[in-house]
C-alpha cells in the first residue's frame, strides 16, 4: 500500500487490531518533514483496552503531535470507565 502524498492529510483509524501500519506512513512522513519537507498533518483515531497496559508508542505519537506531523490523536479505551469507548465512539 502506498502512502498518499505529503501534502495530502491523513486520518487514520485504528481499532485496536493492530497499529504497525499507520505507525509505518507517520514515520515515513516524519522522516521528510526531519528533511525539509512540507507535510500535511494528520490525525490518529486509536483504540486500546486500557491506556496504562496497551496504549503503545505513546511517547512517540507525542513527539509526532510536538512536531506537527500529527495534528492530534484520539484515544478510546474500552476498559476505561463507564460507558466503554470504542472507536467508532470518538470517530
Amino acid at each position: 500500500l502506498k502512502p498518499p502524498p505529503l501534502s495530502v492529510p491523513m486520518i487514520l483509524v485504528g481499532p485496536g487490531t493492530g497499529i504497525a501500519p499507520l505507525r509505518a506512513f507517520l514515520q515515513d512522513r516524519q522522516l521528510w518533514a526531519s528533511r525539509g519537507a512540507a507535510v500535511s498533518p494528520s490525525v490518529l483515531f486509536c483504540g486500546c483496552r486500557d491506556r496504562t497496559k496497551d496504549f503503545y508508542f505513546a511517547d512517540e505519537w507525542c513527539g509526532m503531535v510536538e512536531s506537527g506531523v500529527l495534528r492530534e490523536v484520539v484515544l478510546a479505551t474500552s476498559r476505561e470507565g463507564s460507558p466503554k469507548k470504542y472507536v467508532q465512539d470518538a470517530i
